[in-house]
């Protein structure tokens, strides 16, 4: 009961602090990100004090799921969009079985100009709307500053999302994030292939070249011993899939994450320029779990091989239903952004009914 009065009080206090810090920022800028520095910034202080045990909540023993040689107390992850390692461990103590690093390039980035995130209302329902551009500190950084360290909780896995602007990126990246694990000691690792993301150049062209993306990730394989997915758009066709997933299928430690961010225009939406500053970017909310879950029928009904379904999941009915048709895990973005607690709701419900 104490625990239940917990998670509401918290779930209440976020939503009411987060609606107030963007609308005061509001006044000055539309741009959201404004928002989501200052958001970031006083989770980071809270999570340097003891007040960060205010957000710990248990996740019970009968939901753990093994997935290869890794044990994930919960099959609720964290998807690969934020590096902000005081939301990462914030996920943690909420409730996520692991949490994924985003996507690392091998030189630091800024991204695309800004105003380049949004929401957006779909059928009454939040969605979140970004042209990022992958802005991110590169992987020296992330190997300098001891980041898998930083973001670690009670030996839960932790995904590292990879990407590259060329096959050799690729390449190179995972090389020299496997040679910072193998020395840091770190066994619970996997890694996800980001070969769907819009803003690189190969993020365009691997999700539609099936013999090229093959032979990258076999060499990729040879690279790590850690489990591997591979991240593909939700807009994937089922020959891609099929191709893919008989690929998969004969891999040692291999799987696919369903999927990355729905590719649109900001025409489709109807946001201006002050809104929106790119002529597109990509989709994240409820708007993807048809699709998603479609897919997860697809491989799932005709491989054996471990999927994440990320995209559109939000509660815990979506979320059971992807695992009862397939899913080993299921990944979540918009959600924590809106209201991360619902991962406490979540992990009680699948309790219950196991």
């Amino acid at each position: 009961m104490l625990n239940k009065c917990r998670l509401n009080f918290l779930e209440t206090s976020y939503k009411v602090n987060r609606k107030s810090i963007i609308s005061f920022l509001k006044i000055f800028s539309p741009d959201l990100e404004k928002s989501i520095v200052v958001g970031d910034f006083i989770l980071f202080c809270i999570m340097k004090t003891p007040l960060k045990f205010l957000f710990k909540f248990g996740i019970p023993k009968n939901i753990s799921t093994k997935v290869f040689n890794l044990n994930f107390p919960s099959p609720v992850i964290a998807a690969s969009f934020k590096d902000h390692t005081a939301s990462l461990l914030f996920w943690q103590l909420i409730g996520t079985g692991a949490v994924t690093f985003k996507t690392l390039l091998n030189e630091p980035s800024k991204g695309n100009h800004r105003p380049r995130v949004t929401e957006v209302q779909i059928d009454g329902q939040k969605h979140l709307f970004n042209s990022l551009g992958l802005p991110n500190k590169g992987i020296k950084h992330f190997v300098q500053n001891n980041t898998l360290q930083k973001i670690s909780f009670q030996e839960r896995p932790i995904g590292i999302s990879i990407g590259g602007n060329s096959d050799d990126e690729y390449l190179q990246n995972l090389k020299t994030i496997e040679r910072f694990v193998q020395n840091s000691g770190s066994k619970n690792i996997f890694y996800e292939i980001n070969v769907s993301c819009p803003n690189t150049l190969n993020g365009k062209t691997l999700n539609q070249d099936i013999e090229r993306l093959i032979n990258l990730l076999s060499s990729l394989k040879e690279i790590t011993k850690s489990p591997i997915f591979v991240k593909i758009a939700p807009e994937s066709t089922e020959d891609f899939l099929l191709k893919l997933g008989n690929y998969v299928n004969m891999q040692n430690k291999m799987g696919i994450t369903l999927g990355n961010t729905k590719s649109l225009s900001k025409r489709d939406l109807n946001l201006s320029s002050k809104i929106f500053n790119n002529q597109s970017g990509g989709l994240s909310g409820p708007k993807l779990y048809d699709s998603t879950l479609n897919s997860v029928k697809f491989l799932s009904s005709r491989f054996n091989f471990p999927i994440i379904a990320t995209g559109g999941a939000s509660d815990y009915k979506s979320v059971g239903n992807l695992l009862q048709n397939g899913a080993s895990l299921v990944g979540m973005a918009a959600q924590l952004v809106f209201n991360p607690f619902e991962i406490a709701k979540i992990n009680r419900d699948l309790s219950n009914e196991v």
